[in-house]
């Protein structure tokens, strides 16, 4: 797999700033069904781990006895099943492809201070009945500042039903749906609020990416 040539990081970027959402730009991650099939394949061998089970793990912590109490909890915000996607041989080219998409948008959008992706990138399943509730990408389970987040479609639309990437901004807003196409990137603040609803039948993944850089100010 080639990396980004110089005349399509020079092209204009064809992105979306849906209304009522600002700040949120949607766009086409530039990978190809090939390497989406390449991300696929690979997030499915790798072992998976259960995110309330690793969030309340983490909260248990510092409060052992509670550890039952905290998984309760985990698991009435969110319900799916992730694996890091490292950089390696085999990921190399599709990692080379999304630095060059959020350095393009962050140009173009936010012109945040960032310094790289703070972590692997997280290969995310969300099977029947699995979602992710409200939440922002800078909680104090992050270790690092989380300043911008990337959140691209894996899965074919017609493989899923439910399981719609949502924000909200409130002031009496109602939260906005965004598009499913396979291959959409959706770029956002890491301080925005939100969610997965409920997959209602077959299986959604996805591929996350947090860009770090100095605390906001």
């Amino acid at each position: 797999m080639a990396s980004s040539s110089a005349a399509e990081l020079k092209a204009p970027l064809e992105r979306r700033v849906l209304a009522h959402t600002p700040g949120v730009v949607v766009c086409p991650s530039g990978l190809t069904a090939g390497e989406l099939d390449l991300l696929i394949r690979h997030g499915d061998a790798l072992p998976k781990e259960s995110a309330p089970r690793k969030y309340a793990e983490v909260a248990a912590a510092k409060m052992p006895a509670f550890a039952d109490v905290f998984l309760a909890m985990a698991k009435q915000e969110c319900d799916a099943d992730f694996a890091w996607l490292y950089e390696d041989q085999a990921t190399a080219a599709v990692y080379t492809k999304v630095r060059d998409l959020i350095a393009r948008v962050n140009a173009e959008s936010f012109g945040f201070d960032l310094t790289g992706i703070g972590a692997p990138m997280q290969f995310t399943v969300y099977e029947e009945g699995q979602f992710y509730g409200w939440h922002s990408d800078m909680g104090a389970h992050t270790p690092v500042a989380h300043k911008l987040t990337l959140s691209l479609q894996l899965s074919d639309p017609a493989e899923y039903t439910g399981g719609t990437f949502e924000t909200w901004v409130g002031h009496g807003r109602a939260p906005t749906a965004y598009p499913k196409e396979r291959g959409t990137a959706i770029l956002y603040p890491s301080y925005i609020l939100h969610c997965v609803t409920p997959v209602t039948r077959g299986v959604r993944k996805s591929l996350i990416a947090w860009m770090t850089g100095p605390k906001f100010r």
